[in-house]
């Protein structure tokens, strides 16, 4: 009986994770459990550890679901208690899953006016080893100044034989390119669509640089973190990859 209950309760939390797969992906009843994954995967960007798991787990579901018992007799597999658990810890992370503003540890946000002189950015550069900044003027924001934009603006002043660090901000950010852009998104966003978030190309086949999360998503509301490409390992780990 209570292998049965161990089959019950894995074919319960493997369901719940086929149905999630589902519902994220707008897909029917007929596609199969690999191609949902492949899916899921390449939109989510899976962990090749987590995508081995589950495929593992869609060959267990299989064994279970296809074998023949009844409450006298075994399952055809077994799954043990820790398998159990884990399933059930994944179906958590993926059906239920952490906001990614409570998943990373809380760090201080660091703004600059158009008006602010570029030797501060470089400073903090120097300083917390930040590679993004959001520019607001008035709680508007105007854009974001990243180190691949600073770059280019250098590699100009250089061809000009002078270095301002007095150049106001917002000259700085002239040099800013489309993959010098960020996304507004509320901050109970979800891990997987952060993650889905930083990865997603448009058109253009360009990621964003940074999520700015703010109360609501609204871009003229006090920015609370800054999430980037550095910190996907740690958005990752929050889903027990």
């Amino acid at each position: 009986m209570g292998e049965a209950r161990n089959a019950t309760r894995f074919l319960a939390a493997f369901n719940d994770i086929e149905d999630h797969f589902r519902l994220k992906l707008k897909a029917g009843n007929h596609v199969p459990f690999e191609r949902l994954l492949d899916d899921y995967d390449r939109r989510f960007r899976l962990t090749h550890q987590l995508r081995h798991r589950l495929s593992v787990f869609a060959a267990l579901r299989n064994a279970i679901a296809h074998g023949r018992y009844n409450e006298d007799e075994d399952p055809i597999a077994d799954p043990r208690d820790d398998i159990v658990e884990e399933i059930a810890s994944i179906r958590t992370a993926l059906v239920a899953p952490r906001s990614a503003y409570s998943a990373l540890p809380k760090r201080e946000v660091l703004l600059f006016e158009p008006a602010s002189p570029i030797s501060e950015v470089l400073r903090a550069i120097r300083t917390c080893d930040y590679s993004q900044f959001p520019i607001y003027q008035n709680q508007t924001y105007q854009g974001l100044l990243t180190t691949n934009c600073i770059a280019r603006w250098l590699a100009n002043q250089l061809t000009e034989l002078e270095l301002a660090e007095s150049e106001p901000v917002e000259k700085v950010l002239a040099f800013a390119e489309q993959q010098d852009r960020a996304v507004h998104l509320p901050r109970d966003i979800t891990v997987p669509d952060a993650i889905e978030r930083l990865g997603r190309s448009g058109g253009d086949s360009l990621t964003v640089a940074a999520l700015i999360l703010t109360h609501s998503g609204n871009p003229d509301e006090k920015p609370l973190s800054v999430i980037v490409a550095a910190d996907l390992p740690q958005l990752h780990s929050a889903i027990g990859q």
